[in-house]
């Protein structure tokens, strides 16, 4: 059957999303206009990087790009993370090894964390995590919360032995290409240590990207990464975290790659 348009715009759902969405858009309009007038302190956040951008080059950064370029990291880096955590709360629920090693890597970097002291956080200190950020590029290896890309040529090209017309749309599936039993030792296990300092170098960036690649690579990756490591070098120390509904929950690609019922867990002081 036709869907009527008109009927969805019409839905009491999309004049909610239209509202809030209006509503951002003011809150960012009111956040550059008080970054023009100097009452942002904090020179380094987004739109004062944006605007710094538009005033180097106008002519290619309008106020509606610095506008579309905020909402999408909002829209794309926050729901990424908040993904990519229950991915990796789900992993590792099941290996208590893991989660013992990545106590010592976080603890070893930033000792407060132990302690409820852990305001003093450092991006120097979580950089430096390395067992951490093994845990996440392996959590995202196996459960990229945007499971699939698209490109398309702009002229008539080849795929090996394929020709692939220009305006052909190429679709990519980083879910099959980061599980391939051809490219990948044991796809189907939580391995961390793959991604440890010396092998990690050793991994076709090919043949792993959670967040797409080249041009179009998903503006917000940085967020997601320094969100999640932010998040998990806080609570891993202090708290047990044990998922309730893993079994007979399984994933659901959609647009983005989540669980088929919200993971629901249980959070006890360690």
């Amino acid at each position: 059957p036709k869907l009527d348009m008109r009927k969805l715009f019409r839905m009491p759902a999309y004049g909610v999303f239209n509202r809030e969405l209006q509503e951002l858009r003011a809150t960012v309009q009111r956040l550059l206009d008080e970054n023009r007038q100097g009452k942002l302190t904090d020179k380094y956040n987004l739109l004062a990087l944006l605007h710094q951008a538009q005033l180097q080059n106008p002519d290619s950064m309008s106020d509606e790009d610095i506008m579309e370029h905020t909402l999408t990291m909002v829209f794309g880096g926050f729901e990424s993370t908040s993904i990519l955590m229950q991915w990796m709360w789900y992993m590792l629920d099941r290996r208590p090894d893991v989660v013992a090693k990545l106590r010592e890597d976080i603890h070893r970097h930033a000792p407060s964390t132990s302690t409820l002291d852990s305001n003093s956080l450092s991006f120097e200190q979580t950089v430096g995590m390395d067992y951490l950020n093994a845990v996440f590029m392996e959590t995202m290896r196996m459960y990229p919360p945007f499971w699939v890309s698209s490109r398309q040529p702009v002229e008539d090209d080849w795929l090996g032995d394929y020709k692939v017309q220009k305006g052909t749309v190429v679709v990519v599936p980083q879910l099959v290409m980061q599980r391939h039993p051809k490219w990948w030792d044991e796809p189907n296990a939580f391995i961390p240590e793959r991604f440890s300092e010396g092998r990690e170098s050793k991994i076709d960036h090919g043949l792993y990207f959670p967040f797409s690649h080249g041009p179009r690579k998903c503006m917000g990756y940085r967020l997601v990464e320094m969100e999640a490591k932010v998040v998990f070098a806080k609570l891993v120390p202090l708290f047990n975290i044990k998922a309730l509904n893993t079994l007979g929950n399984p994933m659901d690609p959609g647009i983005s790659l989540k669980l088929k019922e919200p993971l629901r867990i249980e959070i006890r002081r360690a």
